[in-house]
């Protein structure tokens, strides 16, 4: 389960071809990519996505409006807090297992 906050910015582009070649000549380099398969689902002010990501394996990401909604979807779905991952998205944590992996 991945919760926080950052800035981001999302849209979409014509060709991501013509976008990968504009980040370059901005002096930009693939850092790490992340392949995933999504399904988002719904419940009122509930949104849950579950993510299967390649050489991670299998995530669970809980968005509510309020906090109280929060607390009872993890409850509901017995969610441990101590296994929340708020601290790295999955560029994060594909980099640090790769560290690891070349140790």
């Amino acid at each position: 389960m991945c919760i926080g906050s950052s800035a981001e910015w999302k849209t979409g582009v014509a060709s991501t071809t013509i976008t990968q070649e504009i980040l370059e000549k901005l002096g930009f380099k693939v850092d790490v990519i992340v392949t995933k398969k999504r399904e988002k689902h719904e419940n009122g002010n509930v949104e849950i996505l579950v993510d299967e990501v390649d050489g991670l394996g299998n995530f669970v990401e809980v968005e509510a409006k309020n906090k109280e909604s929060f607390s009872r979807i993890i409850s509901q779905l017995n969610l441990k807090e101590e296994n929340i991952i708020s601290s790295a998205g999955y560029p994060d944590l594909l980099k640090r297992k790769d560290a690891a992996a070349t140790k």
